[in-house]
């Protein structure tokens, strides 16, 4: 397989490798007896990571099957693209990418690669088609996607809870070109799966899944972990009948200034060896340097999105791309897909979204990590406790001091699915100059995301915390939030870097609630606020041809009305 030029991809398959590897790894690093071993009591497990092996290529078979001299190139982007760019600014031929570099991530030769090396993103300015940005995204994948510096695997409350983690490898070979395939194979076989003379094999990731539950212990967040008291107070409260509100501190929005930046900055350099950090510190370490740098006017933006043309026939809803990543696009979810009706377009869409909600909640609840539903979640939750079926947009905000916790210990941290319940992978993304907490005029509006590396779409998280940022406009004489800044003075008034603001009283404290069949915070005032933001909000039952029907207590299109 590894000699062929055409990709293979199934998640299942990636699943049951990388689990027996964790179970064969753990039990290799520890002397203990079985279940015992956990993370923590065991020299570090660094399996190689190869983004082929978790992202859906195989869209770029059908170049891959052709002779090199035919398949699409560069030129081709410049052809497709609005305003006709020179696309050397983010395309090489295969010719230009050193032998080194494929063969290190386990590719033989060129013929491997596409007749396109994408090394850079293609400038928003530049809009190309749907299928275009696609085979882009696939491509960096091949060669340019920076790998993820931790896998987590989310266990469950099923199953116990915690989760398994592991460091990634310096060794970027995909699976094939490494022992594990050999070693998940020899495992079947001790365990008497069947192999046929064809050396078929049946994949069942679940049994992989379960020998690994009754071999290794998940990891636990401790109470010492559980700096704010939210892992406690919702998985193993004190009492059943105590209260399971949050309260925050005013100390959670505080964030230094400049001056106090470089006292962090000279802290990693004077006081702390560079070499002996964790790659999420020393991320970190370079940001703060990075933020210094710039002011809210003039820094560089941050997050790249997949903005498509949308003079395109199957472009349904003139969708411009700007929910989506264009590191993971994988095509418009309203874009027509042969063999699609507009109803499965739209329940696929719904399902998306609800893992992706889902599993950054458990992922939160699993670290403590202090966030609460806002804007568009936030008016979806009010109605009847779902996501709205017509919206893209998730938004979560959380403290600054959470936010910068988050950069410390998870950033590009890709978590996976609890495996009983699927097999979705979400990257955490933190911006470089989250340390900026103004008003950012250059895109920067938004400090982190939860990104669903199958599809592209994202969760928007924002932190709110103190600045000099004044109030706009509309919050003057505004009695739906009572807020207005008119200098810079220190004053309990918090923000995010677009034009949300907001006081204590009105987050605090964070209400216990269900959105989607999970645990979620809500702020503490919510009517007034939802009002502010959206006029009609909590009195048009009505949008776009979706319509609230109280007897069900659910939003529904005009496709779903018999």
């Amino acid at each position: 397989m590894d000699k062929k030029n055409e990709l293979f991809f199934d998640p299942r398959f990636t699943l049951a490798v990388y689990l027996n590897e964790l179970k064969e790894m753990y039990i290799e690093n520890s002397d203990q007896k079985p279940w015992s071993r956990t993370l923590i009591n065991t020299s570090p497990i660094e399996p190689p990571f190869n983004w082929a092996d978790w992202i859906d290529l195989t869209v770029l078979n059908k170049e891959l099957k052709k002779p090199p001299h035919r398949r699409v190139n560069c030129a081709s982007f410049q052809k497709l693209s609005h305003n006709n760019p020179n696309p050397n600014y983010f395309c090489m031929p295969p010719s230009d990418f050193p032998k080194e570099k494929y063969e290190a991530l386990g590719y033989n030769s060129l013929s491997q690669l596409p007749g396109f090396i994408i090394h850079n993103h293609e400038s928003h300015d530049y809009r190309t088609n749907n299928d275009q940005r696609v085979m882009q995204a696939k491509a960096h994948a091949m060669t340019h996607l920076p790998r993820p510096y931790k896998v987590l695997i989310l266990n469950g409350e099923p199953n116990g809870g915690g989760s398994y983690e592991f460091d990634v490898s310096p060794n970027s070979k995909r699976m094939i070109k490494t022992n594990m395939v050999k070693h998940y194979i020899n495992a079947a076989v001790k365990s008497r799966v069947p192999l046929d003379d064809d050396t078929k094999h049946e994949v069942r990731y679940m049994d992989q899944y379960k020998q690994l539950l009754s071999t290794v212990r998940p990891q636990y967040l401790t109470e010492e972990e559980d700096v704010r008291g939210m892992f406690q107070s919702i998985r193993t409260p004190k009492n059943s009948k105590s209260s399971r509100e949050l309260h925050l501190d005013q100390s959670l929005f505080e964030y230094p200034k400049i001056s106090a930046v470089r006292d962090q900055i000279s802290y990693y350099e004077t006081k702390a060896d560079l070499k002996n950090l964790t790659k999420t510190e020393l991320t970190y370490y370079h940001s703060l340097k990075e933020s210094s740098k710039y002011d809210d006017n003039y820094e560089p933006t941050y997050f790249k999105l997949a903005t498509i043309r949308i003079d395109d026939d199957r472009n349904r809803e003139n969708d411009w791309g700007w929910h989506y990543d264009w590191r993971f696009f994988n095509g418009a979810l309203n874009y027509d897909r042969d063999g699609w009706s507009d109803k499965e377009l739209i329940l696929r869409t719904n399902i998306i979204l609800d893992r992706l909600l889902r599993n950054w909640c458990l992922f939160a609840e699993e670290k403590g990590i202090v966030s609460w539903l806002m804007h568009g979640p936030l008016l979806s939750w009010y109605w009847d406790g779902l996501m709205f079926p017509f919206d893209l947009d998730i938004d979560i905000q959380m403290p600054i001091a959470e936010l910068t916790r988050l950069t410390k210990e998870y950033n590009q941290t890709l978590v996976v699915e609890n495996p009983s319940e699927g097999y979705g992978k979400y990257l955490i993304d933190v911006g470089t100059f989250i340390h900026n907490r103004g008003i950012s005029t250059n895109s920067n509006h938004i400090d982190a995301r939860f990104i669903d590396v199958d599809s592209g779409i994202y969760i928007d998280i924002t932190a709110l915390s103190k600045s000099d940022a004044l109030t706009p406009p509309e919050y003057k004489d505004n009695s739906l939030v009572n807020i207005e800044k008119i200098d810079a003075t220190e004053v309990e008034i918090y923000n995010d870097r677009r034009k949300h603001f907001y006081t204590l009283p009105q987050l605090s404290p964070l209400r216990y609630s269900m959105m989607g069949g999970v645990p979620v915070y809500v702020p503490s005032t919510i009517s007034d606020r939802l009002i502010f933001e959206y006029s009609k909000g909590l009195s048009a039952y009505e949008f776009n041809n979706w319509f609230f029907v109280r007897r069900l207590n659910l939003t529904t299109g005009s496709l779903y009305v018999v």
